[in-house]
């Protein structure tokens, strides 16, 4: 579905339970093939895979404008971002799977203590699909459950994340998760803070993502009926479609409003403290912890805080959303668990294995 056209894009069939399972086999069997390639095999695929993203930049900024109503910058940035990251872990991936040999306790025992991949992982990416929400339980069950997957990687909700981890875990598998807290990033703008560079990368951080209108509009509309009120923006605004809502600042929120909810849609709520142990407290009252940000022209304050505030990343005088391909990802709380990126996001999906053997020396 379109979000600005509110009209049917694409049709594709779900796949069936047979036709998941045939995927699984041949993943299984691909797997097995995969794990004798070499580094400089990979690191080649790695390599044309961005410079395909960046030659079709283009059509695919096209398509998430289109599919999932992305402003052109937002596109070009996780476009960008994408290849960034292919080209980052196409560097890593000759020093990926060292290991170390550290010296045994006994004569002439040895060890080699080496990380290898865990192989088949499930993959569950964030995405507008409309399907039968009976379609989808059985098949990821089957997903999960089967022998030939040997990790779940999941982006999403905290609600969906939830139930995959049960799953998972009464399969005891590990799961790599970034879930929910993006619609809640904090940033605490202190005293002494660049008030204009402040309000310009809050409002960046905070209208950067969309979500469905009818959600934030109650959102809001529920702040406003306990005595919120609006700083700039409404619940609607003559967009291209029903499905748009302008940038929205909320004063006077209190806990029993939008406070603890995460939104994500373009709405950002004020909250008024006395002091930077205020702030750290309200920031770090919330459920999610995925990023937030301090600004404040007084670095050890601000380091200071960031050390003190409950989350994956913190951002220093810049807004709460900041991907490169360098630095690990992640959350905590239930904005899940694990990391993306760098040498941290690559270990993710390593296991550690140790050998012994013996000699005569």
């Amino acid at each position: 579905m379109s979000p600005d056209e509110n009209r049917t894009l694409w049709n594709s069939s779900s796949a069936s339970m047979h036709e998941t399972l045939v995927a699984l086999e041949a993943a299984g069997r691909a797997s097995s093939l995969w794990s004798t390639t070499k580094p400089p095999f990979r690191h080649d695929i790695f390599l044309k895979a961005a410079n395909i993203l960046d030659r079709r930049a283009g059509e695919c900024k096209g398509y998430m404008v289109q599919e999932i109503g992305a402003h052109a910058h937002f596109a070009q940035f996780n476009l960008a971002t994408a290849a960034e990251i292919l080209r980052d872990v196409a560097g890593r991936i000759s020093s990926a799977l060292s290991g170390i040999v550290p010296v045994c306790q006994e004569q002439g025992t040895h060890a080699l203590v080496v990380k290898g991949p865990y192989g088949v992982v499930l993959g569950i990416a964030p995405c507008v699909i409309y399907h039968r929400p009976e379609d989808a339980a059985g098949i990821t069950t089957l997903l999960i459950e089967h022998p030939a997957v040997k990790q779940i990687n999941f982006t999403g909700s905290t609600v969906v994340g939830s139930t995959i981890a049960e799953t998972a875990g009464r399969n005891l598998k590990p799961v790599l998760m970034e879930l929910g807290g993006g619609g809640k990033n904090n940033a605490i703008v202190c005293e002494d803070a660049d008030l204009e560079k402040a309000a310009q990368q809050c409002a960046l951080g905070a209208f950067l993502p969309s979500a469905g209108v009818n959600k934030v509009s109650n959102l809001i509309s529920d702040a406003l009926a306990k005595g919120a009120t609006v700083v700039h923006g409404g619940i609607r605004g003559s967009g291209r479609s029903a499905s748009r809502i302008p940038p929205t600042v909320i004063g006077g929120v209190t806990e029993q409003m939008i406070y603890h909810t995460e939104s994500f849609g373009p709405s950002v709520s004020l909250i008024s403290v006395s002091n930077d142990g205020e702030a750290i407290a309200a920031a770090n009252d919330s459920e999610y912890g995925l990023s937030g940000a301090v600004f404040t022209r007084d670095l050890d304050k601000g380091l200071s805080i960031a050390a003190r505030i409950e989350t994956g990343a913190v951002r220093i005088n810049g807004m709460s959303i900041h991907d490169e391909a360098e630095l690990p990802h992640g959350g905590a709380k239930k904005s899940g668990w694990g990391w993306f990126n760098a040498q941290a996001g690559l270990d993710e999906f390593l296991r550690t294995k140790t050998i012994t053997f013996q000699t005569e020396w």
